[in-house]
């Protein structure tokens, strides 16, 4: 009998032969066929109009939630997810918030300070709108600012805004505490309250703080953190303990406008006297940072205060 059939006995041996090696080769090397598989693409976050991102565009993003919302229920609200004092920067044109779309954030707004998620468009070169709005949105919780032209337009309809702050300029600046929360052992303890302007390009010529504490913390001592090598960089003005839990220091920078500093670190000297839980704060009606024009006083974007707990 013939296997390989009867009319092209050659051409059914030849056929058999390929598919034995096709065989032989898949089993030889098998790692060959993973050189084909393609990595997986980053994930979205689920839900498309949330955003994670402080970046300009792709997932997570401010712009690409706006790409994503509808005007129905369950998908007319962008909700920013980010923490406080996060900074969104726009590098590519303005964004348009599409006619029943809204705006919210997670992060709280502060009474003293205002919006604590910022919309920033200092990447931005040629004129350009920061957010237009078509009718029937509502914005809460954002400052929107270094926008070229407007920096919020409404084109139609109603709109609401909400703890919503616009500044064409740059001129406010964070006030940053670390450690923040957590735990104090009895005794003496430092915290260090950071001060950065948004713009980078601004300087710091001098400040007051006025701190204050709760509890059993008594502050001991505030005074800026002189650059290592240590050089006469700071001049006390001022400083005066009104109470074991008051104090106000001032002091200015004693270098030329080109040389002033971006950053200035201010240590707090504290004494924890027993176990509890207490707070440090800045009163911001008595506090102010000076920049490097004449009388020139910088607003704040985030202030962070602390709470811990004394052990």
């Amino acid at each position: 009998m013939r296997i390989f059939g009867k009319r092209y006995p050659v051409l059914y041996l030849i056929m058999a032969l390929l598919g034995i090696a096709l065989i032989i080769g898949l089993v030889a090397f098998p790692a060959r066929t993973r050189l084909v598989t393609s990595a997986p693409l980053a994930a979205c976050p689920p839900i498309p109009t949330d955003v994670n991102s402080t970046a300009n565009s792709g997932c997570g993003t401010l712009r690409y939630a706006l790409s994503q919302a509808q005007p129905i229920p369950g998908s007319n609200q962008v909700n920013i997810t980010l923490a406080a004092g996060s900074i969104i920067i726009i590098s590519s044109g303005g964004l348009v918030v599409p006619a029943g779309i809204s705006i919210t954030t997670t992060a709280p707004c502060n009474p003293a300070t205002g919006p604590a998620i910022a919309i920033n468009g200092t990447g931005l070169n040629g004129t350009g709108v920061g957010l237009t709005l078509n009718g029937g949105s509502t914005i809460s919780g954002v400052r929107v600012m270094g926008f070229n032209g407007l920096q919020i337009k409404a084109n139609a309809g109603l709109n609401g805004l909400t703890c919503v702050k616009a500044s064409r300029n740059l001129n406010d600046l964070n006030i940053t505490l670390a450690p923040k929360s957590g735990n104090l052992a009895t005794g003496a303890n430092n915290l260090t309250y950071t001060l950065t302007p948004l713009d980078s390009n601004k300087r710091i010529s001098g400040f007051t703080l006025d701190i204050n504490t709760t509890g059993p913390l008594n502050i001991t001592s505030v005074a800026p953190v002189e650059p290592n090598p240590p050089q006469p960089v700071f001049t006390q003005i001022k400083v005066r303990q009104v109470l074991a839990q008051h104090f106000i220091a001032t002091y200015v920078i004693n270098k030329p406008i080109n040389l002033l500093l971006q950053t200035v670190q201010v240590t707090v000297g504290t004494q924890a006297t027993a176990a509890g839980n207490t707070t440090v704060t800045i009163a911001t009606s008595n506090s102010q940072v000076m920049g490097n024009i004449f009388n020139y006083k910088y607003g704040y974007f985030i202030i962070e205060q602390g709470s811990y707990t004394i052990s």
